[in-house]
């Protein structure tokens, strides 16, 4: 009997510290050494102190920038993200908490990001799988530092204050060169190059890629690039994320098809044929502490009877 008492509590204290952590920011690479859940997380702006990596991200201003994460611990919510010139530039939302002040209702979301934050209230859920993956793609502004600092910042509902959960990730960002009339720059630079002459080196750089009448700044380098394709039926097979990508739509994170919007499967599902579903042979029945309990538990009972 006291090994039994000693073997479930054992297994609630593990549920207990797992529990502290619920973000693991996964590219760009963390600024500093993340355990399994992500820790340190839980003081704004970036976590808390802990051990630096010296990871530095090179980026070019104007470029896409793929972000993903995993959501360690489920928790309902949203997530944001934004690149400041400092970490300081960042400021954390004043969270809606009702049951006396000891649980996150709500938080603002931005309608129209401004700096430094560039995506607010990006998938929102109430369900979904632990170590479930997340990723978008961001556009870096144009600004130019050694040091700008990338946030990924988690807001969860139904939990006890604090309410919010930071990860970060130090970026190296250069402007692109206005003079080589490629890439983001024609367009930063060179938009005025029809009103000074296209092409010349006052107006954007090379007559190819200034803003002359046959290179169109605007048009084929002018920063504006190439409008991002609308993910729906005619075009993915699987589901759309939230930022536009066509997934597979096989995935417990990722599930759906024919073009509908990916849902994340709940803990208690799985993604089968585009739907997600109990999983084949499981009643499923069981809260979370009794999945983690039920393995050890039967392995005592049946050594006992044997």
């Amino acid at each position: 009997m006291r090994t039994t008492q000693q073997l479930v509590v054992g297994c609630a204290v593990l549920l207990a510290s797992s529990a502290s952590a619920h973000i693991y920011l996964d590219a760009p690479g963390s600024f500093q050494v993340q355990d399994l859940y992500g820790s340190p997380q839980k003081s704004e702006p970036c976590g808390g102190a802990g051990t630096a990596t010296g990871t530095v991200t090179n980026v070019m201003a104007g470029s896409q920038l793929v972000v993903t994460w995993r959501e360690t611990i489920l928790h309902p919510g949203h997530f944001r993200i934004g690149i400041a010139r400092q970490a300081s530039d960042f400021v954390t939302p004043i969270p809606v908490l009702n049951m006396g002040g000891n649980n996150c209702a709500s938080a603002p979301i931005m309608s129209t990001a401004s700096y430094p934050i560039l995506v607010d209230g990006l998938y929102q859920h109430t369900s979904a799988a632990p170590n479930n993956t997340y990723s978008t793609t961001v556009t870096v502004p144009m600004m130019s530092c050694d040091n700008c600092v990338l946030q990924l910042m988690q807001f969860m509902s139904a939990h006890a204050p604090p309410c919010f959960y930071y990860q970060c990730a130090t970026l190296r960002i250069q402007m692109p060169d206005a003079g080589t009339g490629t890439g983001g720059g024609g367009g930063s630079t060179g938009g005025g190059g029809g009103t000074t002459g296209g092409g010349t080196a006052t107006g954007g750089g090379s007559a190819t890629g200034g803003g002359s009448s046959s290179g169109g700044g605007a048009a084929t380098g002018g920063g504006g690039g190439t409008a991002p394709q609308v993910c729906n039926a005619s075009n993915c097979q699987g589901c759309c994320g939230a930022d536009g990508t066509c997934f597979a739509g096989n995935r417990d994170s990722q599930c759906g098809g024919q073009g509908q919007l990916c849902v994340a499967c709940t803990a208690d599902t799985e993604c089968n044929a585009a739907q997600c579903t109990p999983p084949r042979g499981c009643g499923c029945s069981e809260g979370a502490l009794g999945a983690v309990l039920w393995v050890p538990l039967a392995w005592f009972f049946r050594r006992r009877r044997s």
